[in-house]
């Protein structure tokens, strides 16, 4: 950078320096809800999508452009979501049972299904100055899905004459 000075007399004097301008500021999440509830669809009654969330990542803003964002969830809680036949097997879960959706940490993605309970979904990003955000919401997915079933047609049995 080049800065130059002239006095009332005419006198000029000129320098030369260089400027460095650093980014402190860290991306900033706005405006979204720390904890969430989202309904189980009817298509897929077990999960609910991960794009139904209000995500921290439409919200966020920085002085410099964000380099990248990352979504992962922690599954850490579980409701019972489907009945089971007489031998304990869930008769309508396609996965066998709903812990098996997402167990542990998973790395996730917008549209990415998580099963029927409490999540932890931690947002990260960074910005191109290397300054990390992370926000934790936590997610309810509820199943608002009532079950389905058909009832038999009347049923008529003979009882024997001798029957008491």
């Amino acid at each position: 950078m080049t800065l130059t000075a002239t006095d009332v007399a005419g006198h000029v004097k000129t320098c030369t320096f260089k400027l460095d301008v650093r980014d402190n500021e860290a991306p900033e999440y706005r405006s979204v809800a720390t904890q969430q509830g989202i309904d189980a669809s009817v298509e897929s009654p077990y999960t609910c999508s991960t794009s139904m969330i209000d995500s921290p990542e439409t919200n966020a803003s920085d002085n410099v452009e964000i380099l990248m964002s990352s979504m992962t969830a922690t599954h850490i809680a579980h409701y019972d979501c489907a009945p089971n036949d007489s031998a304990g097997n869930d008769i309508y879960t396609p996965y066998g049972s709903c812990d098996q959706v997402l167990s542990g940490d998973s790395l996730l993605g917008v549209g990415s299904a998580i099963g029927i309970g409490i999540h932890q979904i931690r947002y990260d990003m960074l910005d191109t100055s290397q300054n990390p955000q992370t926000i934790t919401i936590t997610v309810i997915c509820r199943d608002k899905t009532r079950p389905v079933y058909q009832c038999p047609n009347a049923i008529t049995v003979d009882l024997p004459a001798d029957t008491p």
